[in-house]
């Protein structure tokens, strides 16, 4: 036996007729029709009166199965869940679709091209941003002066390691797995410099930090030899122009370090 909707609904296309002109024939709103023909409502006792003279259908027009209440019911719990269903598989989507962007963008994320440098510059000191690999290099630096107020090159006082993977940033400079710090000493066990050894994907970057010390080097004749050791050393035999603010990368393990000559003891840094 077909459900009273079904019914309503082959009588309504047999006549011809909208469901908004039934609705008016029957002086009831649009969507009146549409939820009884969808079993989400059931007609009024004057409604089904109106129905049955217009066309023409006796009471078992109005009876089904079950009880057309229960099935009203069903049909409404029954659509709530289809919505709900529909509702969270499109959160759903949403959500892998956004997984899969940041997935992309951390895997294919923008870099600063190797070696393009951001310079600022003040009086006496001197900032510097730069690429190598996988590392973005953030430097402060500042003028070493001779009694003749000649510059000698630059100081390293401080360095900022970024890691820059995606949209992801983080701060490595803390970071053992990928910076070691050691001891520069003279054969005078005069600590000359801290190294900071930053690993990247095709090599070690080597920072120099500079003792205090030099900047009073004037005083003594032995530590005035290292004044110009600001520009250049010695590394593994080979001799490196210090670049921005001293540094210099290395392909190979750093096994031996000169300055002007002397060389240099690398000690744990403690």
């Amino acid at each position: 036996m077909k459900e009273f909707k079904d019914k309503l609904r082959e009588k309504r296309c047999e006549a011809g007729l909208s469901q908004q002109h039934l609705a008016e024939k029957i002086f009831v709103s649009r969507s009146a029709v549409a939820k009884w023909e969808s079993g989400l409502g059931y007609p009024s006792d004057d409604c089904r009166e109106q129905i049955k003279a217009l066309f023409e259908v006796g009471d078992d027009f109005f009876r089904a199965e079950e009880p057309e209440k229960i099935l009203c019911e069903k049909n409404r719990k029954l659509r709530i869940l289809h919505v709900r269903g529909f509702v969270l598989s499109g959160l759903a989507m949403l959500v892998m679709i956004l997984l899969l962007i940041i997935l992309v963008a951390h895997m294919w994320g923008y870099r600063l091209t190797p070696d393009d440098l951001l310079y600022s510059g003040m009086e006496e000191s001197h900032s510097v941003r730069f690429s190598q690999d996988e590392f973005i290099f953030d430097c402060i630096a500042w003028d070493v002066v001779d009694e003749n107020d000649v510059p000698q090159g630059k100081m390293l006082d401080s360095i900022n390691v970024i890691r820059k993977s995606g949209f992801f940033y983080r701060n490595e400079l803390d970071n053992e797995e990928y910076v070691t710090r050691l001891w520069l000493e003279d054969p005078n066990n005069r600590k000359v410099a801290v190294l900071m050894r930053i690993r990247g994907e095709k090599g070690d970057h080597w920072f120099v930090r500079w003792s205090s010390s030099l900047s009073t080097l004037d005083e003594s004749g032995v530590q005035g030899k290292y004044r110009k050791i600001t520009d250049r050393i010695t590394a593994n035999g080979k001799e490196t122009v210090l670049q921005y603010f001293s540094y210099f990368p290395m392909k190979e393990e750093l096994v031996t370090i000169a300055i002007d000559g002397t060389e240099m003891y690398l000690k744990p840094y403690q």
